[in-house]
């Protein structure tokens, strides 16, 4: 379906993507409705000032034949009331990663999903496509939404597009020319009713791709997505130690069990994120980018604020921001990195009910817990049998207990494994006050 074939579009939800979807409706030349309960009708006439959308006030009202398409933000959740009736009218549904797409037929696209290091990933094969003499763009969850793309004078020749599960769980005709999928773990099961409707929504982004592109998916990940995949997919593998696809062993990547791509001494040089680099040379590789070139990337990379974020480093003690690790499975990541010993900054609003599976990984390499928010209470009572745990409440008293107690040699990691939104606006602005907590203690112990 063409955006130009539509000659009514309503734009669901005008976050930063719904507003990019808007204004690719004007580009095409179509009419354009909204709808967004928590926009004021101050605000769409400030950000669209003589072009203002038509505003919907009750989409439940809307008839069939009112509208041709709805273009939906990723904020709504499949089973949304506006959804459930504009299906049941016949109004066919995009999200609006997909409809910018299909306004830029000629680009190339990969497209990088799974529960933990999308962006990141996404970042690094752009740059490494771009380097290699193919001009791409980050886009979707991390990046540009395409739809803006879509509004330029000419669309890049490559797009590396992170997509959600809010995102794919709409997705209908999408068909990248290379996918990933990174890792599974539970998550976001307060926006999807079950593990399996969450392992639904990631194997969407597969669902065209039987005999066709590149499907990169993690070898342990396979299990819980492969009922939704379409039949003839042949997956390229990877994993820790992979023998069959591309592996990571001991710094390098490895390829059918053999070295292929030295990342030692660059960011992606430890696991897991050197397992996360796997996936990507699987992709460069298929694009025809040189190993060299993958190489130099790596080491010039600079990784996303709040992940994995190098904050200081002061009398022997390294102190880590991984704010962004909103989930267990993240935090069991970040503490498995390299090889020192950590002192975790943990807690939050818990995403999930099993606490107890990082447990093993909280033994091997942590020497204390600082638990602090929401979730302190039940993090200390399921860990402190395997690590001495502390219920510090703020994030403040954290900081100063773990940098009073870590020994050169070690690190002081905050890495929450919950959402932040019983005491930080997001995890951005819980990772700004670590840094800033950080930096206080360095200047009072100086």
């Amino acid at each position: 379906m063409n955006p130009s074939s539509q000659g009514r579009v309503l734009v669901l939800g005008l976050g930063a993507s719904g507003q990019a979807a808007v204004r690719l409706a004007r580009h095409q030349g179509l009419a354009c409705a909204v709808a967004d309960e928590r926009i004021s009708d101050g605000q769409i006439a400030a950000w669209f000032e003589a072009e203002r959308p038509v505003r919907i006030s009750d989409v439940g009202r809307v008839r069939a034949g009112d509208i041709d398409l709805a273009v939906v933000s990723p904020g709504l959740p499949v089973e949304h009331p506006w959804l459930l009736h504009l299906r049941s009218i016949g109004v066919p549904l995009v999200p609006e990663f997909e409809w910018g797409l299909r306004a830029m037929p000629g680009v190339r696209v990969v497209a990088v999903t799974g529960t933990n290091g999308k962006s990141s990933l996404t970042k690094w094969i752009a740059e490494a496509l771009s380097h290699s003499g193919r001009l791409a763009v980050p886009a979707g969850n991390y990046g540009t939404p395409p739809s803006e793309l879509a509004c330029a004078p000419a669309a890049p020749p490559y797009l590396v597009v992170e997509t959600s599960s809010f995102q794919l769980e709409l997705a209908e005709a999408f068909r990248p020319d290379a996918a990933v999928l990174l890792n599974f773990s539970p998550n976001h099961l307060d926006r999807h009713p079950t593990l399996n409707a969450y392992a639904a929504a990631k194997a969407r982004l597969f669902r065209h791709m039987a005999g066709q592109g590149v499907a990169v998916i993690h070898r342990p990940a396979w299990e819980p997505i492969r009922p939704h995949l379409p039949d003839g997919l042949s997956p390229v593998w990877f994993g820790e130690r992979e023998k069959e696809g591309y592996g990571f062993v001991d710094g390098w990547i490895t390829r059918r069990g053999e070295r292929f791509v030295d990342l030692r001494g660059t960011w992606w040089g430890e696991r897991p994120l050197g397992v996360n680099a796997a996936a990507g040379v699987a992709v460069l590789e298929a694009f025809g980018v040189d190993p060299g070139v993958m190489a130099d990337t790596a080491k010039a990379f600079q990784p996303l604020p709040h992940r994995m974020e190098r904050v200081a480093e002061h009398q022997g003690v390294v102190y880590v921001n991984d704010s962004k690790a909103s989930t267990l499975a993240a935090l069991a990541a970040a503490v498995a990195s390299g090889t020192c010993n950590k002192h975790l900054i943990a807690g939050g609003i818990l995403k999930e009910s099993d606490v107890i599976f990082v447990k093993e990984t909280l033994a091997k390499y942590c020497v204390f817990v600082y638990c602090i928010g929401q979730a302190a209470q039940k993090l200390v009572s399921a860990w402190r049998d395997v690590v001495p745990c502390e219920d510090l409440r703020d994030l403040e008293s954290a900081v100063r207990a773990a940098s009073q107690r870590a020994q050169p040699g070690e690190m002081v990691l905050l890495s929450p494994g919950c959402s932040s939104f019983d005491q930080f606006a997001s995890y951005t602005q819980r990772g700004d006050q670590f840094k800033a907590r950080v930096h206080e203690v360095i200047r009072q112990q100086s």
